[in-house]
């Protein structure tokens, strides 16, 4: 379980985050609503451990995440941005996170790239917005985690394939909490 209690944390000058309660409970899906700059990726950098809360604490499955390998090793981020894949080619990046997250399924990552065709040798800074956040998705769904923190994911995705993205991730989620010949198809 993720758990936040009287989280609050302050860049710079700017109280971003302030007296943040959630639990989030086995098997639970959330979503976070809000305008811009209401603190909805700081929160989630925050239980991914990126950034350190000024007071308060960010706990997953009863651990600080926090500069801690092994509470961080549960849980994939989908950051907003993907300038940060693009000297890799999507080999290269799924070896990279092959090396950090032990749970890693060449199989899932066969799969999911089979339904959207993506070239393996190929830097991801020639791929349009859309396939980066493909590649993306596909690494992170691959690498098993037990959390899987997406923040706009479907951003630059057309329609049909934000389509095909929310139905892998929807399969996924169904495979690991059903018998695998369940499929959930929205």
């Amino acid at each position: 379980m993720i758990e936040i209690k009287d989280l609050c944390l302050t860049l710079g000058e700017n109280q971003v985050l302030k007296n943040i309660d959630l639990k989030v409970e086995k098997g639970s899906v959330y979503g976070f609503l809000g305008s811009n700059g209401a603190g909805k990726s700081t929160l989630m950098r925050c239980i991914c451990g990126v950034y350190k809360p000024t007071s308060g604490s960010v706990m997953i499955d009863g651990e600080e995440v926090y500069d801690n390998a092994d509470a961080k090793a549960k849980v994939f981020f989908v950051n907003d941005e993907t300038v940060q894949y693009t000297s890799f080619t999507l080999k290269q990046l799924k070896d990279y996170y092959k090396s950090y997250y032990i749970d890693f399924s060449e199989e899932t990552f066969e799969r999911l790239l089979a339904r959207v065709q993506l070239p393996l040798d190929k830097k991801l800074s020639s791929f349009s917005k859309g396939m980066k956040r493909q590649a993306i998705v596909i690494i992170a769904l691959a690498c098993k985690t037990k959390y899987l923190i997406l923040d706009e994911a479907f951003d630059g995705l057309d329609p049909a394939m934000r389509m095909a993205v929310k139905n892998m991730i929807t399969d996924e989620i169904c495979d690991r909490v059903q018998p695998s010949s369940y499929h959930r198809t929205i």
